[in-house]
């Protein structure tokens, strides 16, 4: 009977050592996500700004069958509205598309650093050789012409990193949409330069918002890892989880505070891709070790 009481006590010492650890654990994880998240705040990072200056045709042709050919040059400025943070460019692209389909070959932008509230000016060409487009397509742009006006779309995709001090953040993807109004014939109020025609523009460009697109990666990972938790611990019988030294509620905080990294990483503007493997990789890392390090106790 006295063994039977000395190990029971045993046991009750065991989950309550558990019981403050996952506590010190959980208290450090979320004081340090609240530091990220309040600096974050208060730097208040704001996307770089994207102007389309102008536009200049030299080659604009359509060949049977179906085959476009075209020849440009961009002027696209970009501002740092940020008066605390730096942005470097890791990568950018940018090419033409007609009616969503791409024309002309993405032109790499040289990597560059940006200062606090500075502005970079870039002038790339952009080549299309005898790009196939569809049939419909093909219609609808010798239409445009004819009429005398076609809009293209200027295209900017590729990562950028914040810059606080000496410190750098990861990759975040980044996309911009120019809208380049083009008017031809006798409509045209393009100014020849050369072989070509320059078109004074000054479009501001749109930035693609991934954030819903974040949110619903979010969303798909926390469905994903409540079937992995449940599968493991077996959360439908309310005894199951306690073999484990560890309760319904405790799995759920851990849920609740990778909700919180995730929240973080949506207030960061990561990219979705780099959210979902780093949410689901420490989600299941987690509840592995769980599983594994967790003997069950009589």
């Amino acid at each position: 009977m006295s063994k039977e009481v000395e190990d029971c006590g045993h046991h009750d010492d065991e989950k309550k050592r558990r019981r403050r650890m996952f506590i010190g654990i959980l208290a450090l994880i979320i004081t340090i996500l609240v530091v990220i998240f309040l600096v974050w705040i208060i730097l208040q990072p704001h996307k770089p700004r994207f102007i389309l200056q102008d536009t200049t045709i030299y080659g604009l042709n359509l060949s049977d069958p179906n085959f476009l050919s075209s020849n440009m040059q961009v002027t696209i400025s970009t501002k740092n509205p940020n008066d605390k943070i730096g942005i470097y460019y890791e990568k950018l692209d940018i090419y033409a598309s007609y009616h969503n389909q791409q024309i002309t070959l993405a032109t790499e932008l040289p990597t560059a650093y940006q200062g606090h509230s500075d502005i970079s000016v870039w002038s790339p060409f952009l080549y299309g050789d005898a790009v196939p487009v569809s049939p419909y397509l093909a219609v609808s742009i010798s239409q445009d012409v004819n009429a005398g006006a076609v809009l293209f779309n200027i295209k900017i995709n590729g990562k950028l990193k914040w810059k606080v001090g000496s410190w750098l953040s990861g990759s975040y993807r980044i996309f911009a949409n120019c809208p380049a109004y083009i008017t031809l014939g006798s409509r045209s109020n393009g100014i020849n330069v050369g072989t070509g025609i320059k078109y004074q523009i000054v479009q501001h460009c749109e930035n693609d918002d991934q954030m819903n697109e974040i949110m619903k990666v979010h969303l798909v990972k926390m469905h994903i890892i409540q079937v992995i938790t449940n599968s493991i611990f077996d959360l439908s019988s309310p005894t199951s989880s306690h073999q484990y030294g560890l309760s319904y509620t405790h799995l759920q905080t851990l849920l609740f505070v990778s909700s919180l990294i995730c929240l973080v990483q949506m207030a960061m503007a990561g990219d979705p891709d780099v959210v979902f493997d780093f949410i689901w990789k420490t989600d299941v890392a987690t509840i592995q070790a769980l599983k594994s390090g967790l003997a069950p106790t009589s």
